[in-house]
């Protein structure tokens, strides 16, 4: 979102010519994002056999419909990030980030609709406390867009020394096992791909991608990027709206 995708969620224009001139180069397209692998597969169908997908910023990776690498999160902090999100941050859904599919409480059914658009596979529950799913993530769904506050006061101070804290946006904040992002998953791709950070081109606009455009060095802050991300990028690209991506393969092919 935002980095790739158009500000209406479509993919930019002559996206599936440039995999293609991709492909005649050579070159590997990764899309690493805050959703699921799941839905990432179902944003690419025509891909899912020549994509390499990291999903859950970083927590999961998948190619060929395959899941090649996992980070799974123990069920007791599962619970207690759950009791803390009912009982403290009230206003707040806690929603489960299993590989099968995004579970949170009943109550949230009226946000339904605006899941989908992250969450293809959703499943409202009665009992969220009695969801036993291998988890590689877990998400505070903030609906009144004050994610960045609630995280600063509340989950860094809890669980920022254990596990990874970060924003997915005004309304997410994403916690993972300590060490797992996107600055991770590059050096995962490193390994599976047989290749050196000098050779992959990253791009981002939010706070899930700091540990990605750290790490690589032909790193690329969109020009919609928050100011934390401009500081940290090599580089600057033209905005998502402006097919700032494609605009930078251009000088890549």
């Amino acid at each position: 979102d935002y980095t790739l995708l158009m500000n209406d969620g479509s993919l930019p224009p002559l996206f599936d010519s440039y995999v293609d001139k991709m492909k005649e180069a050579g070159i590997q397209f990764a899309v690493a994002s805050g959703r699921p692998g799941y839905t990432l597969q179902e944003l690419f169908p025509e891909y899912r056999d020549d994509f390499y997908f990291i999903s859950d910023n970083g927590a999961c990776i998948t190619h060929k419909g395959k899941v090649i690498y996992k980070s799974l999160m123990e069920e007791d902090i599962i619970e207690d990030m759950t009791r803390t999100v009912l009982e403290e941050t009230p206003g707040c859904l806690p929603m489960i980030c299993a590989l099968n599919g995004g579970y949170y409480p009943v109550e949230g059914v009226k946000y339904q609709d605006f899941f989908s658009r992250f969450f293809s596979k959703q499943y409202p529950v009665k009992n969220v406390y009695d969801v036993q799913e291998e988890t590689n993530k877990f998400t505070v769904f903030c609906p009144n867009g004050d994610a960045k506050d609630i995280m600063n006061d509340i989950y860094v101070p809890k669980y920022g020394e254990n596990y990874n804290v970060t924003l997915g946006g005004d309304v997410w904040i994403d916690i993972q096992n300590k060490g797992i992002n996107k600055g991770s998953a590059m050096k995962q791709l490193e390994t599976l791909c047989c290749i050196d950070k000098d050779e992959i081109w990253a791009f981002g606009d939010h706070l899930n991608d700091l540990e990605m455009l750290d790490y690589i060095p032909h790193s690329y802050a969109m020009a919609n990027a928050i100011p934390e991300i401009k500081k940290v990028a090599n580089y600057m690209a033209p905005s998502n709206e402006e097919c700032g991506v494609l605009k930078v393969l251009d000088t890549v092919l």
